[in-house]
């Protein structure tokens, strides 16, 4: 029998016959000013400010970030931090705005396979992309190739358990939807076409909500990961062009 077991604070892993895969990023630490977009999505628990996600800066009042990281509705138990990769000791570049309203894609559910995972978060002060450690992602339409060499972001789980202080990154390869559908059908799961697969141990716990760049494009958010039995299943990233149009209205 299938159990589907739910990481606390937002990452998903999929359980098989028992058998639990550890979730590892295994990249580096990226340096100041090298992804500039790459914000912290942190929430108020019992009067401190936890990283609980990522999120990705795409105007100066505007972020994009997993629907399933929004998981209280009240608005102001969260706030992004912008323009450090250090989020334990901010460097003077940093820049913090509380959130003012949120809206989740209306397709969205939390159930297995997270369809339309995807929400927008508005901030109650505009961030000054004037400085280079934080600017604005322009979006455009699009989806990455097969074999894409792409880079995932996120301040997630190391291989050891601890969360790391400093933004990790890591290069994964965009798979096939065959390929992906192929694997994710051991636990009798569909990957939509507003989905992208992307090689096995590229996430991890707190990761998501992350961006997923392919070529200077913002491709993804990170979704969901999970294993079966001995084998990784492909990393799910929200497709970004399939909701081009949606971000577009918000």
């Amino acid at each position: 029998m299938w159990r589907i077991r739910l990481f606390a604070l937002f990452s998903v892993t999929v359980i098989c016959t028992g058998y639990i895969q550890k979730r590892i990023i295994g990249g580096s630490s990226a340096s100041s000013a090298e992804f500039p977009y790459a914000g912290s999505l942190q929430k108020l628990v019992n009067g401190e400010w936890i990283h609980i996600c990522g999120c990705t800066l795409y105007s100066t009042t505007k972020a994009l970030t997993a629907a399933h990281c929004l998981d209280d509705d009240d608005p102001s138990v969260y706030r992004g931090v912008f323009g450090t990769v250090d989020i334990a000791n901010n460097e003077g570049s940093v820049q913090i705005s509380a959130v003012s309203s949120f809206t989740r894609h209306p397709s969205f559910s939390d159930t297995f396979g997270l369809p339309s995972d995807i929400a927008v978060l508005r901030f109650q002060t505009s961030l000054d992309t004037s400085s280079p450690n934080v600017s604005a992602f322009t979006l455009t339409p699009g989806s990455p190739l097969t074999n894409t060499e792409c880079t995932v972001l996120g301040w997630g789980a190391l291989s050891n358990g601890m969360f790391p202080d400093v933004l990790q990154k890591k290069t994964v390869t965009i798979t096939s939807q065959m390929s992906c559908n192929d694997d994710w059908s051991l636990l009798d799961l569909t990957i939509g076409g507003d989905q992208l697969c992307a090689t096995a141990e590229g996430f991890s716990e707190r990761d998501s909500g992350g961006p997923l760049v392919c070529g200077g494009r913002f491709a993804g958010l990170a979704s969901f990961g999970g294993s079966c039995t001995a084998k990784v299943l492909p990393n799910v990233f929200t497709n970004i062009a399939s909701f081009y149009n949606w971000i577009q209205g918000q």
